[in-house]
């Protein structure tokens, strides 16, 4: 009885450090994988997420990071206090941004809050209606408009077709809010190899000019940013579709609203 007892013993002291280094491989192995399947899981997600076609955006995260060590100055001769927290400026001023693929850059950025950007990829001008509920929801006391590099693409050099558009647009938010200041973005440049590849953007100009005596018919402020895009540390202003703006540009664009805006 004793030698069944010992030998049962002396198997389990064995078998004990046994299990418990293969409880800790398994264990070890069980991490590695977690760790690694997240790891997947966000190179998948920016992987997707840069390969959209009509913007280079990338994961939040590393959006933020390129942001950030962008070198972000206010333009000379400026006194402002407030460059840097252009987001707390627009939420206070009750402001709020409408427009498309570029747009949607101040939130992705992390410029401007979520709510106060309202954003459609590859939306033009005509097309604004489809997206105005929350701006007629919210009911900004000024609404800023982003449209135009879509809208060369879509009016293929038809100034007239794209003004009467514009006009229209800004006739109907003025009679669904009223109290409404509406504020004008030009239409941005491209790069050299963007109008290579797409003649129609050579019509920026035109349309921009065409589109500064609309707002000046209708009492409506126009910001030209087209100085922003000179600001940049590096001399790089696109992204590689040679149309959208590198990080350095939206936190400047906001800071250009706010002062030709005066809010």
């Amino acid at each position: 009885m004793r030698n069944g007892v010992k030998n049962y013993y002396n198997k389990n002291k064995i078998l004990y450090p046994i299990l418990v280094i293969l409880f800790i491989v398994f264990f070890g192995f069980f991490i590695s994988f977690i760790l690694n399947s997240k790891k997947t899981s966000i190179s998948l997600d920016i992987t997707s997420y840069d390969a959209l076609k009509d913007l280079n955006f990338k994961n939040e995260e590393i959006i933020k990071a390129e942001f950030y060590e962008e070198k972000q100055e206010p333009p000379q001769n400026s006194n402002s206090t407030f460059y840097g927290d252009c987001a707390n400026e627009f939420i206070n001023a009750r402001a709020m941004v409408i427009g498309d693929s570029t747009a949607e850059g101040l939130s992705a950025y992390g410029v401007l809050d979520p709510s106060s950007v309202i954003w459609t990829r590859g939306q033009t001008i005509q097309h604004m209606k489809d997206s105005i509920s929350s701006a007629i929801s919210y009911n900004p006391n000024i609404l800023f408009l982003s449209y135009g590099a879509n809208d060369l693409l879509s009016w293929n050099g038809n100034v007239e077709g794209y003004i009467n558009a514009y006009s229209n647009a800004i006739d109907y938010i003025y009679s669904v809010l009223p109290n409404t200041r509406v504020c004008v973005n030009s239409i941005l440049p491209v790069s050299d190899q963007a109008r290579e590849k797409n003649s129609v953007y050579e019509y920026q100009e035109e349309f921009n000019t065409r589109l500064k005596e609309l707002c000046n018919s209708k009492n409506v402020t126009f910001i030209d940013n087209s100085s922003v895009l000179n600001n940049s540390s590096d001399g790089k202003i696109y992204e590689s579709d040679g149309v959208h703006p590198r990080p350095f540009y939206y936190k400047q664009w906001a800071y250009n609203m706010i002062i030709v805006s005066g809010i």
